[in-house]
């Protein structure tokens, strides 16, 4: 979604602090009513944030649901001012991007590749789309700390419910 159509729901009329949300509609491309319902069911409490441990657990469950691979980088400085943006998963050594800039909204479209992405900076996390800052620091000189790269993989996972347990009871042979 959009940040201006986001604006106009009735639960972010209701509700403060809730960037993450904002951030997870815009980068998942999910509808924000969905991803504010997500977060509530999963311990967000109305008008407080999240803390960044609860923010990137909650972005990577909400992202297994649905069918994304959430990627984090982090910058790794290196002689002088020159700044890698490095995986830290673990699983692999990607580097994003090498700037000598503070990446900011403000200047992030000139330097990550197009996709979606949420960026964290200091108490706050914002929605990328393709290189347009779906938030109100649109335009901002905010340093970024981390960046979750979204990709969508296509495998969403259905949750089971009771009756389709059930059924899978009902039908298992001794």
């Amino acid at each position: 979604m959009k940040y201006k159509e986001i604006t106009q729901t009735t639960e972010y009329k209701n509700d403060n602090n809730q960037c993450t949300i904002v951030a997870s509609s815009v980068a998942f491309n999910i509808d924000y009513k969905k991803v504010h319902k997500f977060y509530m069911a999963n311990g967000r409490k109305k008008n407080r944030g999240l803390l960044p441990y609860h923010t990137e657990k909650l972005i990577r469950k909400l992202a297994k649901l649905e069918g994304f691979k959430v990627t984090t980088f982090k910058p790794r400085f290196i002689a002088g001012n020159i700044r890698k943006w490095v995986a830290v998963d673990g699983k692999s050594a990607e580097i994003l991007l090498t700037i000598s800039k503070h990446l900011t909204p403000n200047n992030q479209s000139l330097f990550l590749p197009k996709g979606n992405y949420i960026m964290g900076v200091s108490g706050h996390v914002i929605g990328i789309k393709n290189g347009i800052v779906h938030d109100w620091t649109s335009g901002g000189k905010h340093r970024a700390k981390v960046l979750y790269k979204i990709e969508k993989i296509g495998k969403k996972v259905k949750r089971q419910t009771f009756p389709d347990a059930y059924d899978d009871w009902m039908n298992f042979k001794f």
